[in-house]
């Protein structure tokens, strides 16, 4: 499994990237058909029931959220809304690599370590639509993260894919997204500080973090900026 970065993304893609980049088409049989074989993944810890019953309800100003693990039924619109949301960074992938990089996830994130499961995948629905609206990931191994500089500790919990629908932004979404993913590693792992990366550049992401009580750690560029115009990677960490 390779997450995206973590920081707070929307679904807003250029323009000139619409055409090249379509929704999900592919036959609901070879979704459906993956997305059991992964969901049979999953159940096969211990730590299944405590998945299937894991659920955050929040209110804000889009709506009334719903914040569950990923499954069959959303599998769809999490894709969807997750390739959107990268288009145009240097995380973007086509959409057929995004969904199979959640039947991965899911996969990966089934098997347990020492007792804890390798991660957890959680959207964020709107009661009114039954729509996918926000995305976050959070895994707890190295194993289950891309490796990213500045690195965070050994086998710590992770947050990435941190992503919001472009018409909903400003609303809250984010800030739900994040505070239930902080209750996922609570209730899922014996972590109680929870990292991820950021690009520099995406103030945006940057103050909703800080605002949330997260600390920048460290910040790495491999080149400078006046050599290289790509932004610099900010490691930021909360305890829970």
């Amino acid at each position: 499994l390779r997450p995206w970065v973590g920081g707070l993304t929307s679904a807003r893609m250029p323009t000139s990237r619409l055409a090249a980049l379509q929704p999900h088409t592919s036959q609901p049989s070879r979704l459906v058909r993956s997305s059991r074989k992964c969901r049979r993944l999953r159940c096969q810890g211990s730590s299944c029931s405590d998945l299937e019953s894991f659920l955050r309800t929040s209110k804000c100003a889009a709506g009334q959220l719903r914040v569950e693990a990923l499954r069959e039924e959303t599998m769809e619109g999490a894709g969807n809304l997750l390739c959107r949301a990268f288009a145009g960074t240097p995380e973007g992938r086509p959409i057929k690599i995004v969904m199979d990089g959640l039947e991965i996830a899911l996969t990966e994130f089934a098997k347990e370590h020492k007792g804890t499961r390798g991660g957890v995948f959680l959207v964020g629905i709107l009661a009114d639509t039954q729509q996918v609206v926000g995305t976050a990931a959070i895994s707890f191994f190295d194993a289950t993260r891309e490796e990213l500089a500045p690195e965070p500790p050994q086998d710590s919990a992770y947050l990435s894919n941190v992503a919001v629908l472009d018409k909903l932004r400003g609303k809250g979404i984010g800030k739900v997204m994040v505070r239930a993913a902080e209750e996922a590693v609570v209730h899922f792992s014996d972590r109680r500080k929870l990292y991820l990366h950021v690009r520099d550049n995406n103030q945006e992401a940057v103050g909703m973090y800080l605002s949330e009580g997260y600390m920048e750690i460290e910040t790495y560029a491999p080149l400078p900026r006046w050599i290289s115009n790509r932004p610099a990677m900010v490691l930021m960490a909360k305890s829970l």
